[in-house]
Protein backbone atom coordinates (compact mmCIF):
# COMPACT_ATOMS: atom_id res chain seq x y z
CA UNK A 1 0.00 0.00 0.00
CA UNK A 2 2.86 2.33 0.82
CA UNK A 3 4.23 1.74 -2.67
CA UNK A 4 0.97 2.94 -4.21
CA UNK A 5 1.02 6.06 -2.04
CA UNK A 6 4.58 6.85 -3.09
CA UNK A 7 3.63 6.30 -6.73
CA UNK A 8 0.61 8.60 -6.42
CA UNK A 9 2.72 11.23 -4.69
CA UNK A 10 5.42 11.08 -7.38
CA UNK A 11 2.75 11.25 -10.12
CA UNK A 12 1.18 14.36 -8.57
CA UNK A 13 4.57 15.98 -8.00
CA UNK A 14 5.48 15.32 -11.63
CA UNK A 15 2.24 16.93 -12.83
CA UNK A 16 2.93 20.06 -10.77
CA UNK A 17 6.55 20.18 -11.92
CA UNK A 18 5.50 19.94 -15.57
CA UNK A 19 2.81 22.54 -14.98
CA UNK A 20 5.28 25.10 -13.68
CA UNK A 21 7.95 24.37 -16.30
CA UNK A 22 5.99 23.90 -19.50
CA UNK A 23 4.62 27.41 -19.60
CA UNK A 24 8.14 28.78 -19.25
CA UNK A 25 9.57 26.57 -21.97
CA UNK A 26 6.69 26.09 -24.41
CA UNK A 27 5.79 28.80 -26.84
CA UNK A 28 2.45 28.89 -28.62
CA UNK A 29 4.36 29.56 -31.78
CA UNK A 30 6.38 26.37 -31.46
CA UNK A 31 5.53 24.42 -34.55
CA UNK A 32 5.92 20.87 -35.69
CA UNK A 33 4.16 17.59 -35.18
CA UNK A 34 6.02 16.91 -31.93
CA UNK A 35 4.54 20.00 -30.26
CA UNK A 36 1.05 19.05 -31.41
CA UNK A 37 1.45 15.48 -30.14
CA UNK A 38 2.73 16.74 -26.78
CA UNK A 39 -0.24 19.11 -26.62
CA UNK A 40 -2.65 16.26 -27.25
CA UNK A 41 -0.95 14.15 -24.57
CA UNK A 42 -1.12 16.92 -21.95
CA UNK A 43 -4.77 17.62 -22.74
CA UNK A 44 -5.70 13.94 -22.42
CA UNK A 45 -3.68 13.80 -19.20
CA UNK A 46 -5.77 16.72 -17.97
CA UNK A 47 -8.89 14.66 -18.65
CA UNK A 48 -7.42 11.79 -16.63
CA UNK A 49 -6.86 14.17 -13.71
CA UNK A 50 -10.35 15.65 -13.98
CA UNK A 51 -11.99 12.22 -14.16
CA UNK A 52 -9.99 10.90 -11.21
CA UNK A 53 -9.63 13.54 -8.49
CA UNK A 54 -13.12 13.07 -6.97
CA UNK A 55 -12.37 9.40 -6.21
CA UNK A 56 -10.79 10.53 -2.95
CA UNK A 57 -14.34 11.11 -1.63
CA UNK A 58 -15.65 7.65 -2.62
CA UNK A 59 -15.58 5.01 0.16
CA UNK A 60 -15.44 2.20 -2.40
CA UNK A 61 -12.48 3.65 -4.32
CA UNK A 62 -9.11 1.88 -4.11
CA UNK A 63 -7.55 2.31 -0.67
CA UNK A 64 -4.56 4.24 -2.03
CA UNK A 65 -6.93 6.86 -3.50
CA UNK A 66 -9.83 7.39 -1.10
CA UNK A 67 -9.73 9.39 2.12
CA UNK A 68 -13.13 8.42 3.56
CA UNK A 69 -12.79 4.66 3.99
CA UNK A 70 -14.28 3.60 7.29
CA UNK A 71 -11.93 2.11 9.88
CA UNK A 72 -12.54 0.19 13.09
CA UNK A 73 -10.66 0.17 16.36
CA UNK A 74 -11.16 -1.13 19.89
CA UNK A 75 -13.18 1.44 21.84
CA UNK A 76 -11.84 0.16 25.16
CA UNK A 77 -15.23 -1.19 26.20
CA UNK A 78 -15.06 -4.54 24.52
CA UNK A 79 -16.56 -3.25 21.26
CA UNK A 80 -15.36 -1.77 17.99
CA UNK A 81 -15.77 1.88 17.05
CA UNK A 82 -16.50 2.11 13.31
CA UNK A 83 -16.95 5.90 13.33
CA UNK A 84 -13.24 6.68 13.30
CA UNK A 85 -13.21 7.93 9.71
CA UNK A 86 -13.68 10.97 7.52
CA UNK A 87 -17.04 11.87 6.02
CA UNK A 88 -17.48 13.42 2.56
CA UNK A 89 -17.32 16.93 3.99
CA UNK A 90 -13.97 16.30 5.70
CA UNK A 91 -12.32 15.27 2.45
CA UNK A 92 -13.95 18.00 0.36
CA UNK A 93 -12.91 20.70 2.81
CA UNK A 94 -9.29 19.53 2.69
CA UNK A 95 -9.25 19.40 -1.13
CA UNK A 96 -10.72 22.87 -1.53
CA UNK A 97 -8.30 24.29 1.05
CA UNK A 98 -5.28 22.91 -0.78
CA UNK A 99 -6.46 23.77 -4.32
CA UNK A 100 -6.14 27.60 -4.28
CA UNK A 101 -2.75 27.34 -2.58
CA UNK A 102 -1.43 24.93 -5.20
CA UNK A 103 -2.92 27.05 -7.99
CA UNK A 104 -1.30 30.20 -6.57
CA UNK A 105 2.12 28.52 -6.62
CA UNK A 106 1.66 27.37 -10.23
CA UNK A 107 0.40 30.76 -11.42
CA UNK A 108 3.08 32.72 -9.57
CA UNK A 109 5.79 30.44 -10.96
CA UNK A 110 4.61 30.57 -14.55
CA UNK A 111 2.96 33.98 -14.97
CA UNK A 112 4.09 36.38 -12.25
CA UNK A 113 4.65 39.26 -14.69
CA UNK A 114 1.29 38.66 -16.37
CA UNK A 115 -0.46 38.70 -12.98
CA UNK A 116 1.26 41.97 -12.08
CA UNK A 117 0.23 43.77 -15.28
CA UNK A 118 -3.04 42.12 -16.35
CA UNK A 119 -5.42 44.08 -14.12
CA UNK A 120 -3.86 47.51 -14.62
CA UNK A 121 -6.49 49.82 -16.00
CA UNK A 122 -9.16 47.12 -15.98
CA UNK A 123 -12.78 48.14 -15.58
CA UNK A 124 -14.11 47.52 -12.08
CA UNK A 125 -17.16 45.78 -13.50
CA UNK A 126 -14.89 43.18 -15.13
CA UNK A 127 -13.26 42.39 -11.78
CA UNK A 128 -16.69 42.20 -10.14
CA UNK A 129 -17.94 39.81 -12.83
CA UNK A 130 -14.92 37.54 -12.35
CA UNK A 131 -15.39 37.51 -8.56
CA UNK A 132 -19.13 36.75 -8.76
CA UNK A 133 -18.66 34.01 -11.35
CA UNK A 134 -15.83 32.52 -9.28
CA UNK A 135 -18.09 32.36 -6.24
CA UNK A 136 -20.73 30.65 -8.37
CA UNK A 137 -18.10 28.18 -9.58
CA UNK A 138 -17.35 27.36 -5.94
CA UNK A 139 -21.00 26.56 -5.31
CA UNK A 140 -21.07 24.52 -8.49
CA UNK A 141 -18.01 22.57 -7.35
CA UNK A 142 -19.87 21.52 -4.20
CA UNK A 143 -22.78 20.37 -6.36
CA UNK A 144 -20.41 18.37 -8.56
CA UNK A 145 -18.88 16.67 -5.55
CA UNK A 146 -22.27 15.80 -4.06
CA UNK A 147 -23.57 14.57 -7.44
CA UNK A 148 -20.62 12.16 -7.72
CA UNK A 149 -21.21 11.16 -4.09
CA UNK A 150 -24.90 10.33 -4.71
CA UNK A 151 -24.91 9.14 -8.33
CA UNK A 152 -21.48 7.61 -8.77
CA UNK A 153 -18.46 8.70 -10.76
CA UNK A 154 -19.87 8.09 -14.24
CA UNK A 155 -23.39 9.49 -13.94
CA UNK A 156 -22.44 12.39 -11.67
CA UNK A 157 -19.56 13.47 -13.91
CA UNK A 158 -21.53 13.01 -17.15
CA UNK A 159 -24.44 15.10 -15.88
CA UNK A 160 -22.32 17.95 -14.53
CA UNK A 161 -19.96 18.03 -17.52
CA UNK A 162 -22.97 17.83 -19.85
CA UNK A 163 -24.69 20.81 -18.21
CA UNK A 164 -21.44 22.80 -18.34
CA UNK A 165 -21.02 21.82 -22.00
CA UNK A 166 -24.56 22.84 -22.98
CA UNK A 167 -24.69 26.11 -21.06
CA UNK A 168 -21.05 27.04 -21.67
CA UNK A 169 -21.45 26.54 -25.43
CA UNK A 170 -24.68 28.52 -25.45
CA UNK A 171 -23.20 31.38 -23.40
CA UNK A 172 -20.16 31.64 -25.69
CA UNK A 173 -22.42 31.63 -28.77
CA UNK A 174 -24.72 34.33 -27.40
CA UNK A 175 -21.72 36.48 -26.49
CA UNK A 176 -20.51 36.28 -30.11
CA UNK A 177 -23.91 36.54 -31.81
CA UNK A 178 -22.87 39.42 -34.05
CA UNK A 179 -19.71 37.75 -35.36
CA UNK A 180 -20.51 34.04 -35.37
CA UNK A 181 -20.90 32.53 -38.88
CA UNK A 182 -24.19 30.86 -39.80
CA UNK A 183 -22.56 27.44 -40.15
CA UNK A 184 -20.96 27.81 -36.72
CA UNK A 185 -24.30 28.81 -35.22
CA UNK A 186 -25.90 25.70 -36.70
CA UNK A 187 -23.19 23.43 -35.30
CA UNK A 188 -23.48 25.15 -31.93
CA UNK A 189 -27.24 24.57 -31.88
CA UNK A 190 -26.69 20.91 -32.82
CA UNK A 191 -24.11 20.61 -30.02
CA UNK A 192 -26.54 22.04 -27.47
CA UNK A 193 -29.28 19.66 -28.68
CA UNK A 194 -27.00 16.60 -28.55
CA UNK A 195 -25.76 17.62 -25.11
CA UNK A 196 -29.30 18.07 -23.83
CA UNK A 197 -30.30 14.63 -25.12
CA UNK A 198 -27.15 13.21 -23.54
CA UNK A 199 -28.15 14.72 -20.20
CA UNK A 200 -31.61 13.15 -20.48
CA UNK A 201 -30.06 9.76 -21.26
CA UNK A 202 -27.66 10.05 -18.30
CA UNK A 203 -30.55 10.88 -15.96
CA UNK A 204 -32.54 7.96 -17.34
CA UNK A 205 -29.59 5.62 -16.80
CA UNK A 206 -29.24 6.77 -13.20
CA UNK A 207 -32.96 6.37 -12.50
CA UNK A 208 -33.12 2.87 -13.97
CA UNK A 209 -29.99 1.76 -12.17
CA UNK A 210 -31.28 3.16 -8.89
CA UNK A 211 -34.66 1.49 -9.29
CA UNK A 212 -33.03 -1.91 -9.81
CA UNK A 213 -30.38 -1.56 -7.07
CA UNK A 214 -31.51 -3.11 -3.81
CA UNK A 215 -28.01 -3.70 -2.47
CA UNK A 216 -26.27 -1.95 0.38
CA UNK A 217 -23.97 -0.22 -2.10
CA UNK A 218 -26.90 2.01 -3.05
CA UNK A 219 -26.76 3.69 0.34
CA UNK A 220 -22.96 3.97 0.28
CA UNK A 221 -23.07 6.61 -2.41
CA UNK A 222 -25.10 9.00 -0.30
CA UNK A 223 -28.06 7.20 1.11
CA UNK A 224 -30.73 9.14 -0.79
CA UNK A 225 -32.91 8.80 -3.84
CA UNK A 226 -31.37 9.38 -7.23
CA UNK A 227 -33.46 12.54 -7.49
CA UNK A 228 -31.28 14.07 -4.79
CA UNK A 229 -28.24 13.36 -6.93
CA UNK A 230 -29.92 14.84 -10.01
CA UNK A 231 -30.69 18.00 -8.06
CA UNK A 232 -27.06 18.22 -6.94
CA UNK A 233 -25.95 17.74 -10.56
CA UNK A 234 -28.03 20.77 -11.53
CA UNK A 235 -26.48 22.72 -8.65
CA UNK A 236 -23.08 21.56 -9.87
CA UNK A 237 -23.48 22.27 -13.56
CA UNK A 238 -25.49 25.48 -13.82
CA UNK A 239 -23.38 27.76 -11.57
CA UNK A 240 -20.14 26.24 -12.88
CA UNK A 241 -21.11 27.11 -16.45
CA UNK A 242 -21.34 30.76 -15.40
CA UNK A 243 -17.54 30.80 -15.15
CA UNK A 244 -17.62 31.07 -18.95
CA UNK A 245 -19.04 34.57 -18.47
CA UNK A 246 -15.95 35.50 -16.45
CA UNK A 247 -13.66 34.63 -19.35
CA UNK A 248 -15.89 36.38 -21.88
CA UNK A 249 -15.95 39.54 -19.75
CA UNK A 250 -12.23 39.44 -18.94
CA UNK A 251 -10.98 39.23 -22.53
CA UNK A 252 -9.35 42.71 -22.21
CA UNK A 253 -7.53 41.55 -19.07
CA UNK A 254 -6.07 38.54 -20.88
CA UNK A 255 -5.07 40.73 -23.81
CA UNK A 256 -3.34 43.06 -21.35
CA UNK A 257 -1.53 40.07 -19.82
CA UNK A 258 -0.12 39.28 -23.27
CA UNK A 259 0.73 42.79 -24.41
CA UNK A 260 2.11 44.16 -21.12
CA UNK A 261 2.89 41.12 -19.01
CA UNK A 262 4.58 38.94 -21.60
CA UNK A 263 2.07 36.12 -21.25
CA UNK A 264 1.51 33.60 -24.02
CA UNK A 265 -1.48 31.45 -24.96
CA UNK A 266 -0.78 29.08 -22.07
CA UNK A 267 -0.50 31.70 -19.31
CA UNK A 268 -2.73 34.58 -20.42
CA UNK A 269 -5.69 33.21 -18.43
CA UNK A 270 -3.74 32.64 -15.21
CA UNK A 271 -4.62 36.05 -13.72
CA UNK A 272 -8.28 34.99 -14.04
CA UNK A 273 -7.67 31.51 -12.66
CA UNK A 274 -5.90 33.01 -9.64
CA UNK A 275 -9.13 34.79 -8.67
CA UNK A 276 -11.34 31.92 -9.79
CA UNK A 277 -9.72 29.34 -7.51
CA UNK A 278 -9.79 31.78 -4.60
CA UNK A 279 -13.51 32.43 -5.11
CA UNK A 280 -14.11 28.72 -5.58
CA UNK A 281 -12.66 28.07 -2.12
CA UNK A 282 -15.34 30.21 -0.45
CA UNK A 283 -18.10 27.75 -1.25
CA UNK A 284 -15.76 24.78 -1.49
CA UNK A 285 -14.63 25.24 2.12
CA UNK A 286 -17.67 27.02 3.58
CA UNK A 287 -20.24 24.37 2.70
CA UNK A 288 -18.32 21.38 4.09
CA UNK A 289 -17.57 23.34 7.26
CA UNK A 290 -21.30 23.89 7.69
CA UNK A 291 -21.86 20.18 7.02
CA UNK A 292 -19.26 19.25 9.65
CA UNK A 293 -21.09 21.37 12.19
CA UNK A 294 -24.46 19.90 11.25
CA UNK A 295 -23.24 16.29 11.23
CA UNK A 296 -20.85 16.57 14.16
CA UNK A 297 -17.86 15.49 12.06
CA UNK A 298 -15.54 18.44 12.61
CA UNK A 299 -13.42 16.68 15.27
CA UNK A 300 -12.72 13.85 12.82
CA UNK A 301 -10.70 16.21 10.63
CA UNK A 302 -7.67 15.86 12.88
CA UNK A 303 -8.30 12.92 15.24
CA UNK A 304 -9.45 10.21 12.84
CA UNK A 305 -7.09 7.29 12.31
CA UNK A 306 -4.39 8.09 9.72
CA UNK A 307 -5.44 11.75 9.36
CA UNK A 308 -2.04 12.63 7.88
CA UNK A 309 -2.52 9.97 5.23
CA UNK A 310 -5.99 11.30 4.44
CA UNK A 311 -4.66 14.86 4.11
CA UNK A 312 -1.94 13.56 1.76
CA UNK A 313 -4.52 11.92 -0.49
CA UNK A 314 -6.60 15.10 -0.51
CA UNK A 315 -3.50 17.11 -1.43
CA UNK A 316 -2.97 14.79 -4.39
CA UNK A 317 -6.62 15.18 -5.38
CA UNK A 318 -6.35 18.98 -5.16
CA UNK A 319 -3.20 18.87 -7.28
CA UNK A 320 -5.03 16.86 -9.97
CA UNK A 321 -7.98 19.29 -9.81
CA UNK A 322 -5.64 22.24 -10.41
CA UNK A 323 -3.49 20.37 -12.91
CA UNK A 324 -6.37 19.51 -15.24
CA UNK A 325 -7.03 23.22 -15.78
CA UNK A 326 -3.44 24.14 -16.56
CA UNK A 327 -2.56 21.00 -18.51
CA UNK A 328 -5.47 21.91 -20.78
CA UNK A 329 -4.02 25.43 -21.19
CA UNK A 330 -0.52 24.12 -21.90
CA UNK A 331 -1.87 21.51 -24.30
CA UNK A 332 -3.88 24.06 -26.25
CA UNK A 333 -0.83 26.35 -26.48
CA UNK A 334 1.41 23.56 -27.78
CA UNK A 335 -1.15 22.66 -30.44
CA UNK A 336 -1.01 26.23 -31.70
CA UNK A 337 -3.51 29.04 -31.19
CA UNK A 338 -5.89 27.95 -33.98
CA UNK A 339 -5.69 24.16 -33.59
CA UNK A 340 -5.68 24.44 -29.80
CA UNK A 341 -8.89 26.46 -29.85
CA UNK A 342 -10.52 23.77 -32.00
CA UNK A 343 -9.25 20.52 -30.50
CA UNK A 344 -8.11 21.04 -26.90
CA UNK A 345 -11.42 21.57 -25.12
CA UNK A 346 -13.26 18.71 -26.88
CA UNK A 347 -10.33 16.41 -26.05
CA UNK A 348 -10.37 17.46 -22.40
CA UNK A 349 -14.12 16.86 -22.04
CA UNK A 350 -14.02 13.55 -23.90
CA UNK A 351 -11.09 12.33 -21.84
CA UNK A 352 -12.84 13.37 -18.60
CA UNK A 353 -16.02 11.47 -19.46
CA UNK A 354 -14.04 8.44 -20.67
CA UNK A 355 -11.97 8.19 -17.48
CA UNK A 356 -15.00 8.69 -15.24
CA UNK A 357 -16.69 5.84 -17.10
CA UNK A 358 -13.62 3.65 -16.72
CA UNK A 359 -13.43 4.31 -12.98
CA UNK A 360 -17.16 3.75 -12.65
CA UNK A 361 -16.92 0.28 -14.16
CA UNK A 362 -13.82 -0.48 -12.08
CA UNK A 363 -15.74 0.44 -8.92
CA UNK A 364 -18.63 -1.81 -9.95
CA UNK A 365 -21.20 0.98 -10.14
CA UNK A 366 -22.95 -0.77 -13.04
CA UNK A 367 -22.57 -4.38 -11.83
CA UNK A 368 -26.19 -4.75 -10.72
CA UNK A 369 -27.65 -2.35 -13.27
CA UNK A 370 -30.25 -3.73 -15.72
CA UNK A 371 -29.45 -3.79 -19.46
CA UNK A 372 -31.74 -0.80 -20.05
CA UNK A 373 -29.69 1.33 -17.64
CA UNK A 374 -26.41 0.27 -19.24
CA UNK A 375 -27.83 1.03 -22.68
CA UNK A 376 -28.99 4.48 -21.57
CA UNK A 377 -25.54 5.15 -20.12
CA UNK A 378 -23.88 4.16 -23.41
CA UNK A 379 -26.27 6.40 -25.36
CA UNK A 380 -25.52 9.25 -22.95
CA UNK A 381 -21.77 8.91 -23.46
CA UNK A 382 -22.18 8.77 -27.24
CA UNK A 383 -24.38 11.88 -27.30
CA UNK A 384 -22.07 13.86 -25.01
CA UNK A 385 -19.04 12.96 -27.12
CA UNK A 386 -21.00 13.97 -30.24
CA UNK A 387 -21.91 17.28 -28.56
CA UNK A 388 -18.26 17.93 -27.76
CA UNK A 389 -17.30 17.12 -31.36
CA UNK A 390 -19.96 19.46 -32.72
CA UNK A 391 -18.73 22.22 -30.41
CA UNK A 392 -15.23 21.65 -31.79
CA UNK A 393 -16.62 21.85 -35.30
CA UNK A 394 -18.32 25.14 -34.48
CA UNK A 395 -14.98 26.49 -33.23
CA UNK A 396 -13.27 25.29 -36.41
CA UNK A 397 -15.77 27.12 -38.62
CA UNK A 398 -15.45 30.29 -36.52
CA UNK A 399 -11.67 30.20 -36.88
Amino acid sequence: MTGWRCLLGRFTARILFCASKLTMSASPSAGGASSFVLGVFLTLLGGLCNGTWTLVTKPNAPAFLNAVRRTSRDNGEGGMDSDDSWAWENAWCAIQTFAPLINAVVCASAAHDAIAYAWRGADGTVAAAVVVCSLLWGGGGVGFGKAVHHLGVATGTSLCMGIILVLGTAIAAVAQTKSIPVASAGLTAASVLAGTLGLAAAARAGLRRDAADTSASKAEGGGGAVWVGLAWAAVGGIPSAMLQLAFVASAPVMENAESSGGADAATRAMPIWLIAFTGNAVGGVGFPLAEMRRNGTFRRQFVATASASRFARCFCAAAMFVAHIHLYGFGAALMGRQLGAIFAWPMLMTSTVAWSQAWSHYLGEWTNAPPSAKAANAVSVALLVAAVGLAGGAAAVSN
